[in-house]
């Protein structure tokens, strides 16, 4: 999770369309991503010598740690956030108003069925576990091998239990399995393959993920220093020239 800044940041509408932009950056192996809302993010990187598969056709690649779907929609707006600490643009937020969206699906733990998007075709058959976010512009999941018996029994009995409470235990079953992670929205599918970091533990470089409770307790769509117009919701972010060894 980007820390919360002590300079405000500002805001100003991209040059360029958002679905040229998403194209640009998707290529460029020094950018970052992320989709998610404040308390619970998924974030996605690749090294410079790490093998990857990109297919432009689908807006898709692929690494042995995670990997990315973008999916252009025209209503997105394209807003780039500035520091006045750092030069030039520190994100790129790809919005989509709130009419554009969902309803938000139930903030509890629920069985979402086979992963029929999964972005890599052995990982189609396992199944999909709803984390319950509660937003309108982003879920989060857990993806469990169908021959886990044992972890796919502890998230069913955990099902309607709210991640707030830690399932009732469950949570801590997930921390130890340390099963992939995906985050979707409505202009991304952005899933992650490396380990869950311990609890005092440092996050992993390249692809991760935080679900921080607290922070989800606020109810807040994005970072409170993040100036997204009313009305918009942050699908996508891009964060520019951002290398794999950056914090």
């Amino acid at each position: 999770m980007h820390p919360i800044q002590t300079v405000a940041r500002t805001v100003r509408p991209a040059a360029d369309a958002a679905d040229v932009l998403m194209r640009r950056y998707l290529e460029d192996p020094t950018a970052s991503w992320s989709v998610g809302i404040w308390g619970g993010i998924g974030e996605f990187r690749i090294g410079e010598d790490e093998p990857r598969t990109f297919d432009a056709s689908r807006l898709t690649v692929v690494s042995p740690r995670g990997a990315l779907r973008i999916t252009p929609a025209e209503v997105a707006m394209a807003l780039e956030i500035c520091n006045p600490q750092r030069d030039g643009v520190e994100e790129i937020a790809f919005c989509l108003r709130a009419a554009a969206l969902s309803s938000p699906l139930p903030a509890v733990l629920r069985e979402a069925g086979p992963d029929t998007e999964a972005l890599r075709s052995e990982d189609r058959g396992s199944i999909l576990f709803d984390l319950g976010l509660g937003a309108p512009h982003v879920d989060a999941f857990v993806r469990v091998s169908p021959d886990d018996e044992a972890l796919l029994a502890q998230l069913r009995v955990a099902c309607g239990r709210s991640l707030l409470n830690g399932y009732e235990g469950a949570a801590a079953a997930l921390a130890a399995a340390s099963p992939p992670r995906i985050f979707r929205s409505p202009l991304a599918r952005l899933e992650v393959y490396t380990p869950i970091p311990l609890r005092d533990g440092r996050s992993p470089e390249g692809p991760h993920t935080h679900i921080l409770p607290a922070l989800l307790r606020q109810g807040l769509a994005h970072a409170p220093d993040t100036p997204i117009p009313e009305d918009w919701f942050c699908c996508l972010s891009v964060y520019p020239g951002m290398s794999d060894s950056e914090p």
